[in-house]
């Protein structure tokens, strides 16, 4: 038996998503999968990442180990695959974790209820992934598991309403809201830039960044945010100059955040690709920038 989720990528809203404001986040077509075959035992082997066999006492998959212990599931062994979400160089930035995460609680929830049912799979890989991180907007986990474009939004506190979305699942740490859009691009093109960057590290430093000059990170914010609904309505809209401008106004937000928490969330390799696309189109980073893809 095999579950596959996929990766993603966070084209609109990255931090201001943290901040309870919306984003556009798709689904791409490298995939984590997770196999089960029965045994006696319970073992987890992840190539490259550890194992987790309780038997031994070895526990080197903190997310998996989150998963089980609210589990029934206490036998057979599970192979779980990550390699399409890393080049010889280093990892892509396509949220392999998350969709690690979701391949593995579809598996148990496949053993346990016997189909998929999205919305519990989600709150299950969100709530192991919060548990672990003490952060993330589920953004990552919700494309994993929901797949296509979503506009998404993630809110750490109750809020009155979330009529004007699709779907709303509480966890344990906030409650995710879920929109499957229609329209958008049917391709899109992205380009390694040479470098991984680790996201908690440039989020711990917009953090820092946010307790001493907190008007101007919420100013960022507001930009980032800004851009995020104008690039979900050149999604939806098929409006590719809207697209652009949104992606350009992110960068202004991007630089604004580099400049408060001193670190490089547009790199030079971004501009540079900048530079190749000129006026025929534009480039940015995904996700939390600093490396990875840019798109």
């Amino acid at each position: 038996m095999i579950v596959r989720a996929p990766g993603k990528l966070i084209l609109y809203g990255e931090y201001a998503l943290l901040e309870g404001h919306q984003g556009l986040v798709v689904a791409v077509n490298r995939h984590a999968t997770t196999q089960w075959q029965e045994t006696e035992g319970l073992t987890v082997h992840a190539p490259g990442h550890g194992r987790y066999v309780p038997a031994e006492n070895v526990d080197e998959l903190p997310f998996i180990s989150e998963l089980l212990h609210g589990s029934s599931t206490t036998r057979g062994h599970f192979l779980l695959e990550s390699d399409d979400f890393r080049t010889t160089e280093g990892k892509l930035g396509l949220g392999s974790s998350a969709a690690a995460t979701v391949s593995f609680a579809g598996m148990l929830h496949r053993l346990g209820a016997g189909e998929f049912q999205r919305a519990e799979v989600f709150r299950a890989a969100q709530n192991a992934h919060r548990a672990v991180q003490g952060m993330g907007s589920g953004a990552d986990v919700a494309a994993s598991c929901f797949g296509g474009a979503l506009r998404y939004a993630w809110h750490e506190s109750p809020v009155k309403s979330h009529s004007n979305f699709g779907e709303s699942i509480t966890t344990a740490d906030g409650i995710a809201c879920i929109e499957e859009l229609g329209g958008g691009l049917k391709k899109l093109l992205t380009v390694w830039t040479g470098a991984s960057a680790s996201t908690t590290d440039l989020v711990a430093a917009v953090n820092s960044a946010r307790k001493t000059h907190d008007a101007e990170y919420r100013a960022a914010i507001d930009v980032l945010a800004d851009a995020a609904t104008a690039g979900l309505q050149g999604w939806q809209d098929h409006d590719r100059a809207t697209l652009i401008e949104a992606m350009e106004q992110t960068v202004r937000g991007l630089d604004a955040l580099s400049a408060l928490g001193q670190i490089e969330l547009v790199t030079a390799t971004h501009r540079q690709l900048m530079d190749v696309v000129g006026s025929d189109g534009a480039v940015k980073p995904t996700g939390a920038g600093g490396g990875d893809l840019a798109w």
